[in-house]
């Protein structure tokens, strides 16, 4: 029960992002809902303009040092 009220709080304050357009196969033009950060995530997984999406904080930080 502990660790399924972790989830549920760890994904309510995770920061959302939308997916604004497709940059090329695979890579998303994504701004933050709240802060309006602009991030390039690449996935396989296929999405769609105006898809609220949560980036891990792993993905974020390996962006931010390139």
């Amino acid at each position: 029960m502990r660790i399924l009220i972790l989830l549920l709080f760890m994904l309510a304050c995770s920061p959302k992002y939308e997916v604004i357009q497709e940059v090329h196969p695979g890579m998303y033009h994504t701004q933050g809902l709240k802060n309006k950060d602009v991030i390039l995530y690449k996935t396989d997984t296929k999405l769609n303009i105006g898809d609220i999406v949560i980036i891990p904080n792993k993905i974020k930080k390996k962006n931010a040092n390139n």
